[in-house]
């Protein structure tokens, strides 16, 4: 449901607008600096997707990596740790 004019939903347009453009901008380094987020890019280059649909597909995948993350951390799973045990 939307409540136009309400003080809560436009806070909350806000935040979410800011999240994507910060979202956005992350994608694009990622795409082009990280081997494996560039070489995601690539291959969905090659099958044809237009730029933003590429970059919005890398968004969600930090996403996910950063939920992953998250979910390890608060498992007590760290890689570079001697607690590495998943």
């Amino acid at each position: 449901m939307c409540w136009a004019g309400s003080a809560s939903n436009t806070k909350l347009g806000q935040i979410h607008a800011e999240f994507n453009n910060v979202m956005f901008q992350a994608a694009l380094v990622a795409a082009h600096h990280n081997p494996t987020m560039k070489a995601f890019g690539d291959r969905l280059r090659k099958a044809g997707k237009p730029h933003k649909v590429i970059i919005t597909a890398v968004a969600r995948k930090l996403v996910n990596l950063a939920n992953a993350l998250c979910k390890n951390v608060k498992n007590g799973c760290f890689r570079n740790h001697e607690r590495y045990s998943c």
